[in-house]
C-alpha cells in the first residue's frame, strides 16, 4: 500500500459500539417491511425483424434426416 501511497487507518470495534456504527454506516432496522415490485417487461412492437433466436416450426423440423446408425446395430 505505501507503493501506491495508501495510508490506512485502523479501528478496533465491537458489535454496538459508535465507530462501528460510524465507520459502516448501520442503522437499527425501521421495523417496516420492504415491498419491491418486479418491472414489468417491455412489450416489443410488432413489425420490427424476426427474433434469431425462435424456434422452428414443427414442420421444418420433420424434414430433418434420420439418425445414421452405427456398425453394430447395422448387423444386428
Amino acid at each position: 500500500m505505501a507503493a501506491a501511497g495508501i495510508v490506512p487507518q485502523t479501528t478496533q470495534v465491537r458489535s454496538g459500539e459508535e465507530a462501528l456504527t460510524r465507520i459502516t454506516g448501520a442503522q437499527a432496522p425501521s421495523g417496516i417491511p420492504v415491498t419491491i415490485t418486479a418491472p414489468t417487461p417491455e412489450r416489443r412492437e410488432r413489425g420490427g425483424p424476426a427474433s434469431r433466436n425462435r424456434r422452428r416450426p414443427a414442420a421444418a423440423t420433420a424434414r430433418r434426416r434420420p439418425a445414421r446408425q452405427s456398425a453394430a446395430d447395422a448387423v444386428a
